[in-house]
């Protein structure tokens, strides 16, 4: 189910209410069905994982999605039994916080996205696109010290495995 989630970028911060009220209807909409959740998180770690905590993870799990919270935000997520997806700003040279992250999330538990159209990894002139996949796969596998193949491999079979794909 998703994306689902806060987003407290202007103009929708505005709409705060009536978002955590949407993710709560949601989420459970999710635990009812045991489906798994794809989370949208803008300002909002916070929060997210306040409700998370108190209304509880749909079993089937879920993946944050384009993550660009602290490695100590990730393990929160972690902890919840979450997936941890990454996007085109993992290769940006200044994204140290994502460079981080990247390089501490278990393998198993890690999945690569483009977020396309938006979000492109540098040198992606204009509008991102699912093609540039590889370059995002490529920065993570960079910054893990890990073969590119191996990570893609790796994020494949748990994306496979967290959407009952296999």
């Amino acid at each position: 189910v998703g994306e689902i989630g806060l987003d407290h970028r202007a103009p929708y911060a505005a709409h705060r209410a009536e978002q955590a009220r949407a993710f709560r209807e949601q989420l459970a909409l999710a635990r009812a069905l045991d489906r798994p959740v794809v989370l949208h998180v803008v300002r909002a770690h916070g929060e997210v994982l306040a409700v998370l905590k108190g209304d509880g993870v749909p079993r089937a799990g879920g993946v944050v999605h384009a993550f660009s919270g602290s490695v100590e935000v990730m393990q929160a997520y972690l902890a919840l039994g979450l997936h941890i997806s990454l996007a085109g700003p993992v290769a940006h040279p200044r994204s140290r916080r994502l460079h981080a992250a990247a390089a501490a999330v278990p393998a198993h538990r890690l999945l690569v996205e483009t977020d396309a159209p938006d979000q492109p990894p540098p040198g992606v002139p204009g509008r991102n696109e699912p093609a540039v996949l590889p370059q995002v796969i490529a920065a993570v596998a960079a910054l893990r010290g890990t073969p590119v193949a191996q990570v893609g491999a790796q994020a494949a079979a748990n994306a496979r495995r967290l959407f009952g794909l296999t």
